[in-house]
């Protein structure tokens, strides 16, 4: 068993190397570091308080990876993680099933997928839900987070047990379980306690694939948020030189502006877009343009080849647009690199480990 499934609380550890993949990939003996999985992010932190490494999944096992890696089979290393990253990680993925157990409890909606960054998000199995209940789920939760309920994990064998949602595995099933509200398998971290966990604010909601998605934020991110909300209040007040109940009048009139310059950026970032298709074929990095734009921009194209690629954090999203096929087996070659994302009709948006334009490039002079 992982040492994180053991103690999640686990910040560093000694331990010995039994493995290294091409150079860079280490497998070690007690794996603390947890491997992004169901919407849970993948740890990062530090080796021996130098090397800096991300957590990824290799041959079925969870390798850390230094860039230039120094070490060798058999060194005894230190492995510290970046416990703000992870003990955030946990808050968010516990809110999560608290909110997904309430909403199951009391109202009878199931999750149907979530997405926990900072600001998460749950998808839910309705077509529309009434605000009112949506604040009273708010209520809900911030009353169970005040009567700190313990949250466990346990292993088991039962495959006949009640659960929020039915599961196919029969045995060696890891159940997340919070006291009075929510029993579901999960093979994610979580806190030990709601009281952990902190207050939830609701912030909006939004259609997706037909079931309403609703957004939240909880813990220390809700008091950075409230912060934020009271400075740009005394901002507003400020720079339009109105009281609290004329901000909303005030705030319409900046926003309906920002959209015409917003507007005016996109029309000017698509020019651009088209202006670099020399011979249909553009591979490039970029920091501000939104790469839906470039779907956007060779709609009407027969033959076009688009990489475009843009760091976030630690990882690269991309979007490949090959509309005649010029990179043979390309979902093969993503895939093989451990691209996650849609594949399909010839367009491949994603999120990667590497920057991937020389790989791109490799292979369509080929």
């Amino acid at each position: 068993m992982k040492e994180y499934y053991k103690n999640s609380y686990l910040k560093e550890i000694d331990t010995k190397i039994i493995n290294i993949l091409d150079k860079d990939y280490i497998l070690v003996k007690d794996i603390i570091t947890y491997e992004e999985k169901g919407g849970q992010s993948s740890d990062i932190g530090l080796v021996n308080d130098k090397y800096e490494f991300i957590t990824i999944v290799k041959d079925n096992d969870v390798y850390i990876k230094i860039d230039n890696n120094p070490f060798k089979v058999g060194d005894i290393i230190n492995i510290k993680i970046d416990w703000n990253h992870r003990y955030n990680s946990m808050k968010i993925h516990s809110a999560q099933h608290l909110l997904s157990g309430l909403l199951y409890k009391y109202y009878n909606i199931q999750t149907k997928s979530v997405h926990m960054q900072n600001n998460f998000s749950i998808e839910t199995d309705q077509k529309e839900i009434e605000k009112d209940i949506i604040l009273d789920l708010e209520k809900r939760f911030n009353k169970a987070v005040s009567e700190n309920k313990k949250i466990k994990s346990y292993f088991i064998d039962d495959d006949n047990i009640k659960l929020r949602r039915s599961i196919k595995v029969k045995e060696n099933i890891r159940i997340v379980e919070i006291e009075d509200y929510d029993k579901i398998a999960c093979g994610g971290l979580h806190v030990n306690s709601t009281s952990e966990i902190g207050p939830c604010y609701y912030l909006n909601s939004e259609k997706v694939r037909g079931h309403i998605r609703l957004f939240f934020i909880v813990g220390s991110l809700l008091d950075d948020k409230v912060s934020i909300w009271r400075k740009n209040s005394d901002f507003i007040t400020k720079l339009t030189s109105s009281c609290d109940n004329k901000h909303i009048e005030s705030i319409d009139k900046v926003f309906k502006e920002k959209k015409e310059l917003e507007y005016k950026v996109i029309k000017y970032q698509k020019e651009i877009i088209e202006n670099k298709l020399s011979n249909n074929i553009l591979i490039e990095e970029v920091s501000d343009i939104d790469l839906n734009l470039y779907f956007q921009v060779t709609k009407n194209y027969e033959d076009v080849f688009i990489c475009a690629i843009k760091k976030l954090d630690n990882k690269y999203n991309f979007i490949i647009i090959d509309k005649n096929n010029r990179i043979n087996n390309l979902k093969d070659i993503l895939i093989e690199n451990n691209a996650k994302g849609s594949f399909k009709d010839n367009i491949y948006r994603g999120i990667i480990d590497f920057n991937i334009l020389d790989l791109i490039r490799k292979n369509l002079n080929e």
